[in-house]
């Protein structure tokens, strides 16, 4: 019987915390809300985004619908490609890479590095 007492009491203290747990969450998310509501951006006709000459439609589009996506008054004002070229990008982790010894005898089982230095 005290075993029933002692598994009951451990699971309504479980459930009570979660519902403590719950609550919060609720009241944040509720807060979060109202404070969302309380201050209505003014929607105005935003000016067509300037584009750069090589940006495909495609990614104007979906660059475009994510920004719409997102809440509150977001506009988009100009798309650019970022100024740097991806060469320099994979020529310094190539470099990076080579920095660093990559020794193959290293991963064979232990002891074999000796045996090599020794021949």
């Amino acid at each position: 019987m005290q075993d029933l007492v002692f598994i009951g009491s451990g699971f309504g203290i479980v459930m009570g915390v979660l519902a403590a747990l719950w609550g919060i969450c609720a009241a944040v998310g509720a807060l979060f809300r109202h404070l969302e509501t309380d201050t209505p951006a003014p929607i105005t006709a935003a000016p067509s985004p300037s584009v750069t000459a090589g940006t495909p439609p495609a990614h104007v589009a979906a660059i475009a619908a994510a920004v719409a996506s997102l809440p509150g008054a977001w506009r988009l004002v100009g798309i650019a490609a970022p100024p740097h070229v991806a060469a320099t990008w994979t020529e310094q982790g190539r470099l990076g890479r080579h920095d660093v010894p990559h020794n193959r005898y290293t991963w064979a089982a232990p002891g074999r590095r000796k045996q090599e230095q020794a021949e």
